[in-house]
Order: structure tokens, then sequence, then C-alpha cells
């Protein structure tokens, strides 16, 4: 995989900058830090996947004037190089790196571009840079599929794998004993130091005196033996806390990882449930009625529509198939006829003219976009379907030929692919 779309571009002869090193550093400079602008608002992502794809977007796209300052800022002089100061393929490139860099910091924009790049790349005229873009969006899909197959695990290990039992070093118990030494010298020679009062043979007389000093002496000595006890337990008591505490803070965290991983994998469990239950079913949510009610080409649309209601922002490949296998099934049994393949401009034409107007009220009305390239379901949602002229733009907003072939599952798996990629650079829950 390369690392350096810049290099890329230049290396087949897509822009050319002369052969100063200096310059290809400010175009580096500029990628970055567009790419921390996508990092910190990913929801651009959408846009900047969408126009970085196309070798025959408008030069004047918003997308590319944004980048271009970026450019500028980093070499105000670049213009200069190419006659005529519109360099796209330099901005595109940019662009392209600018996504890269971003998407392996942050699988939302991952999930985006391979989402994305699904629908659109293989109906563009990428022709010399087909290596490029194999290699990045490649990367971006093997971290999306990641992604997904951790939302859908059902999987989980019951064992408490993060706890580890280490064997404690053999503790010594210190001996404590009386300081028979010191009481020794108490009771010895010192015991008679001052002036005894008594002389020794009155007996009565120096036996108390005698005891009192004796008892004074034992009593000292075993006072320090006691503190000795009393240091010694509380050296011990800090000494078995400190072994413990890893003990404790090692199974809380390994507990809580069980938890989650069992948490994740009943997740899995009743999302794949109630799939099946939606694709015996064949009921939309959205329209409230059965998709069967529906020419092919709506239904397709509302369970994309359906169907992204109910998942996780990452999902797995495997969910788009589950998704065309669902639609086969609606219009293989249903009581509408099966439909031809036919032009992608034509079959979301019949789509949203039979879909509720609930559903585009409710549904898709919020992704309309002002300027500039767009999705298709955001252009579907921002077009007048009684207009004579309502598809005149759609090569230019949306990027692909209206006359490009598709089936009807087609159709829903690439609504579905924009309304997720949409909802995961949207969802800030959803950065990994």
């Amino acid at each position: 995989m390369t690392n350096d779309v810049l290099q890329g571009f230049l290396n087949k002869k897509l822009f050319d900058i002369g052969p100063e090193d200096e310059r290809l550093v400010k175009l580096r400079s500029a990628a970055a830090d567009l790419g921390t602008l996508l990092i910190a608002t990913p929801s651009l992502a959408v846009n900047y996947s969408l126009v970085a794809f196309d070798p025959e977007v408008s030069p004047d796209d918003p997308v590319l004037t944004q980048v271009a300052q970026i450019v500028e800022k980093h070499w105000n002089t670049y213009l200069s190089c190419f006659s005529d100061r519109q360099p796209r393929n330099l901005w595109r490139a940019v662009l392209l790196d600018a996504l890269r860099q971003a998407s392996e910091k942050d699988g939302r924009i991952s999930a985006s571009m391979s989402l994305l790049g699904r629908n659109i790349l293989p109906h563009l005229p990428i022709g010399v840079e087909s290596g490029i873009w194999e290699d990045v969006i490649q990367a971006a899909e093997h971290r999306a599929e990641e992604l997904g197959q951790t939302e859908w695990t059902i999987d989980f290990n019951p064992q408490l794998s993060g706890v580890s039992l280490q064997k404690s070093k053999e503790s010594t118990n210190p001996e404590i004993k009386l300081d028979r030494s010191g009481l020794a010298s108490k009771l010895g020679p010192a015991f008679n130091q001052g002036s005894f009062p008594f002389q020794q043979h009155i007996f009565n007389s120096w036996a108390q005196e005698a005891a009192n000093r004796a008892s004074a002496a034992i009593a000292d000595s075993i006072d320090a033996s006691l503190e000795q006890v009393r240091n010694q337990i509380g050296a011990a008591g800090k000494a078995v806390a400190a072994a413990i505490e890893p003990l404790i803070v090692g199974f809380t965290a390994a507990l809580q990882e069980a938890t989650a991983e069992v948490s994740r994998a009943a997740t899995g469990l009743k999302r794949r449930t109630e799939l099946i239950w939606w694709r015996e079913a064949l009921y939309s949510a959205a329209a409230d009625q059965s998709y069967r009610a529906f020419c092919p080409e709506t239904a397709a649309l509302l369970m994309a529509i359906d169907l992204h209601a109910q998942v996780p922002p990452f999902c797995p490949l495997s969910v788009e198939y589950f998704l065309r296998e669902t639609i086969l099934t609606s219009i293989a049994s249903g009581e509408t006829t099966k439909p031809k393949d036919g032009h992608l401009q034509q079959v979301a034409q019949v789509a949203m003219k039979h879909c509720p107007s609930n559903v585009v009220a409710d549904r898709l009305a919020s992704l309309k976009q002002k300027e500039g390239r767009r999705t298709l379901v955001s252009f579907l949602a921002d077009t007048n379907l009684s207009s004579a002229d309502a598809f005149a733009r759609f090569r230019t907003d949306v990027g692909v030929s209206g006359e490009t072939v598709v089936t009807v599952p087609q159709f829903g798996i690439w609504i579905f692919r924009e309304l997720q990629a949409m909802r995961v650079t949207a969802d800030k829950k959803g950065k990994k």
C-alpha cells in the first residue's frame, strides 16, 4: 500500500510542480492541515470523498475552493506553476491524502470513505489513478470491516483472562523476644545505682524496694517488646494491602471487560434476530405498510431507510448482502412485476415518485444540501420531481451519469451506503 498519495499523483504525471522538493513538502503540510480539519469535523468526509473521487469534478466546487485556500496558505505562489490557474488534480491529490491521513486515525472516516467508494468509484473514469485509489480504499475498508465485526460479534470468552495471580514473596515473621541483656543490666549493678536507702540485712524493706525497681525494669522491657509487635503488625497489614490491591484492580477490570463482552455478544445476537424477523415480515416501519404494497424501486428505497434505522453506524459488509437478499425476496414473490435493470436516474425517479410523503418529510428532508457535490439520497430529497429539468444536474451534483445501469437491489444498497456514510461521520459516539 502506498502511503504517499501526492507522490503517486506526481509519478503518474497527473500534475507537475517542478523539480523542487520543497514544493512537495508544502503540499504535504497542506494535506496534514486538511486532515486535522477532517478529524475535528468528520461530517466533512462525505463531500470531501465525493469530490476527491471524481477526476471530472468542477474546479469551482466549494470543497476544492477550500482546498485551494489551504494550499495557498503553505505555498502562496503555487498557481504560477499552472497555466489554467485551476489545478484540479493537485487539489484532489491534497484532498485524497488528507482523507487517507484522517481515516488512519478515525474509523468513522474510514467507514464513510469505503461506503461511498463502493458506490461511486466503479462508475468513474479514474483511469491511471486506479492503483492509488485501490490502496487507499482497501485500507479504509479493512479498518471499517474490523469495526463492523466488533459491533456485530456474537462471540464471547467467559474466562476472566485479565486476572493474573502472582506468587507473593515468602514473608518472614520476625521473632520478638524480651531484651534479656537489657533487663539483666537493669537488675544488675545498675540496680543499685544511686543511694540505696536500706541495708541489705533489712530484708523486708530491701525486698520491697527491689520489687519496685525490678517491676519497673521488667515493665519497660515488656513495653518495648509490645511496641515491636505493634510495628510488625502495622507493617504486615500494609504489605497485605499492597499485595491484594493489584489483584482487586485486575479482577475488577477483567470483570468489567467480561461484562462488556457478554453485553456486546447479546446485543449482536439480538440485532441479528430482529433483522431476521424484519426480513420475514417484510414490513416497513417508515411507511407503516408491507413492502409488497409498493413498486420494487420504492420498496428498495424503503428497505434501505428501514435497515439504516435498525443498525449501528458500523456494519460488516455482510449486512449489504443481507439487504440485497431481502429486496430480492420482496420482489420475487410479491404482487409486483419483477423489474429489469434500469438507469440509475430512472430507478431513483420511480422510487421517489411512489414513496409516501411522510417518509420523504420525516426521513429524507433533513438530508438536503444547498450546493456542491452531494449524495444521491440528498439530491433526491432536494429535487422537485414535477419539474421538467428535475434531473438536469444529476451528473454534476451526484458525480455519476444518470444512465449508469443498476438493478433494484443495487439501488437499495446504494441508498443504504449513503445513509450509513452520513450517519457514521455525524455520530460523535461512533468514533473508534
